[in-house]
This record gives C-alpha cells, sequence and structure tokens, in this order.
C-alpha cells in the first residue's frame, strides 16, 4: 500500500465539535486513520481523491470523480466505513467498506469493468 503523507490530513484535526453549526463531531483520530490508509490504498491502485474532508455524520468523507462517475466514502467515527458508488444517470450501489475487497469493486466502477 501506498503511504499518504501526514500532512494531507492534518486540516482534519483542526475540527471542533458543532464545526457545521448544527451540531456535527469532528473527525476523530481513528476515523482519520482509517481514511489515510482507504486513500493509501486507492493511490495504490491508481486512484486520488478529488477531495478528503470532514463528513457531517461525524468522521471523515473521501470524494473520487472519473468523469460524470462519483464514489463517496465516508470512515465514520463510529468505526465504521462505506461506500456509495453513482453513475452517470444517477444510479447508486453501496456497501460496506471492507479492506480486503472494496477497491476492487471501486475501481471496476470507476475503469467501467
Amino acid at each position: 500500500m501506498i503511504s499518504v503523507p501526514n500532512a494531507e490530513f492534518d486540516h482534519l484535526y483542526a475540527f471542533a465539535q458543532n464545526w457545521d453549526g448544527e451540531g456535527a463531531d469532528p473527525p476523530s483520530a481513528e476515523a482519520i486513520d482509517r481514511a489515510r490508509k482507504i486513500v493509501g490504498a486507492g493511490t495504490s491502485v491508481g486512484f486520488k481523491p478529488q477531495e478528503v474532508d470532514a463528513d457531517v455524520l461525524g468522521g471523515v468523507a473521501i470524494w473520487y470523480t472519473v468523469g460524470a462517475k462519483r464514489v463517496w466514502i465516508s470512515c465514520m467515527n463510529s468505526r465504521q466505513s462505506s461506500f456509495v458508488l453513482v453513475d452517470a444517470l444517477g444510479m447508486t450501489q453501496s456497501g460496506s467498506y471492507d479492506a480486503e475487497t472494496s477497491w476492487k469493486t471501486i475501481s471496476a466502477f470507476l475503469r467501467d469493468e
């Protein structure tokens, strides 16, 4: 797996409680670390995220975009991770993120395999 520099995630530690004005929890250190590993796994198969930011649901949101396709990966403070795939027609597929298998599904979707 490719190592992702800590500096790319440092801004996530600056979020405070209620950062969105609607009660959102800041990302936990564990969620940030999990997001770093997920981004590293994606980078190792050729995908760099378009955006990595705090998730209003509490955790870290990672966005990938290729053409009209979007992938959202959520690393929740609850220690759960999930992904949503959205194609050009707005059709979605979702699932729990699994470190062993999810990038196969995500990369196949983004590459039209």
